[in-house]
């Protein structure tokens, strides 16, 4: 019964497609931890206990490679998860604006996740972004350059989406 149970989770299709393209190696892990993280926005413990199933791994293992890579979770996270940048060129580049100005519009503090479930609000220590600072993530969509009218604009759009 629970073998067709794990059949119908959305998530199931990209592990298999991350296993079929991989095999069952470490890179396919990570890529099956983020096909259940992208239809999620977490990985629940029951999809980490079928990862260490399949791949023939403690569990801790599983959850051990996901507290290396920082955009995994296990806690559950609003349909749009807001990362913004804290490395030092963001930081100089007035990051903190953002993050104050989102606080104000969605009155939510970092780690918190709107009432409504629809926003998520976290500060990463780097996107990569350094050239186009100050940056944000949402999902997995990364803006550079932000200002608050720039913020404004995408917060907008993403209200629209529902």
């Amino acid at each position: 019964m629970q073998k067709s149970f794990r059949a119908v989770e959305p998530w199931r299709k990209g592990v298999e497609a991350a296993i079929n393209r991989f095999g069952k190696t470490r890179t396919s892990l990570l890529s099956s931890l983020e096909a259940i993280q992208d239809a999620l926005n977490f990985v629940p413990e029951e999809a980490a206990g079928y990862l260490a199933e399949i791949y023939n791994l403690p569990i801790a293992e599983i959850f051990s490679i996901m507290s290396f890579y920082g955009m995994l979770t296990t806690e559950k996270k609003g349909k749009y998860v807001i990362r913004i940048c804290d490395s030092l060129s963001c930081h100089i580049n007035q990051k903190d604006n953002l993050e104050k100005y989102i606080w104000g519009i969605l009155n939510i503090k970092p780690g918190e996740t709107t009432p409504d479930k629809k926003f998520s609000l976290e500060i990463v220590d780097c996107l990569g972004s350094c050239d186009e600072a100050p940056a944000m993530m949402v999902n997995n969509v990364i803006y550079g350059k932000m200002n608050t009218s720039k913020l404004l604009s995408i917060l907008g759009q993403l209200q629209e989406k529902d």
